[in-house]
């Protein structure tokens, strides 16, 4: 009897296997191509953005105008950063909040934080974003009403020199680390999407 049946069950298995499969396609080619592409682009801006504020810095370009600067880079690249990180946020409440853990949702949701972790320049929960943290230290170190591009403050560190050396480490260290974090996390995704 069980020999009449094994038939159905092999079949029954691979429809299973087959619509996982086309499940596992259509969330990588609907969802993960189209957020790894607006991750990519994102990472594009804000390399090209620091390198924009270093070569101001190097310039002796004021410091004000250095601010306003960074000020309207965020404010471009708000809309970019929220439809990603609304996009993360339904992906892991869609696929990756079901009840049953697999290794799917397992790097899903670890794809997803080193999405949304990307874009938090500090390590605390709910971290400022790049351009934030960086705004709030140009400040620091900016005196309204001072002539010079950035004057050096009695008993203090020249600012640009501080200021150049945070792009450095932005641009050096801090960006990389998240991205390799990131790429490391798309990888892990993209080849168990498409075994």
């Amino acid at each position: 009897m069980l020999e009449l049946q094994l038939p159905k069950i092999i079949s029954t298995v691979s429809s299973i296997l087959k619509m996982i499969k086309d499940d596992n396609e259509r969330l990588y080619d609907r969802h993960i191509i189209e957020l790894d592409g607006l991750v990519k682009e994102s990472h594009r801006y804000y390399h090209d953005s620091f390198k924009a504020i270093l070569a101001s810095l190097n310039s002796q370009t004021p410091s004000h105008d250095v601010i306003a600067h960074l000020k309207d880079l965020r404010r471009d690249h708000q809309s970019r950063k929220m439809e990603i990180l609304e996009l993360s946020a339904a992906l892991k409440e869609g696929y990756a909040g079901l009840t049953i853990l697999n290794e799917r949702q397992n790097l899903l949701v670890d794809f997803l934080d080193a999405t949304v972790d990307y874009f938090n320049s500090s390590t605390t929960v709910g971290g400022a974003s790049w351009f934030s943290d960086f705004i709030r230290f140009a400040e620091n170190r900016h005196e309204s009403g001072d002539s010079e591009p950035w004057p050096t403050r009695p008993f203090g560190n020249n600012p640009v020199v501080d200021l150049t050396e945070q792009v450095e480490c932005i641009l050096d260290e801090l960006l990389p680390m998240r991205y390799e974090r990131y790429l490391n996390s798309f990888s892990s995704l993209k080849v168990y999407l498409n075994k």
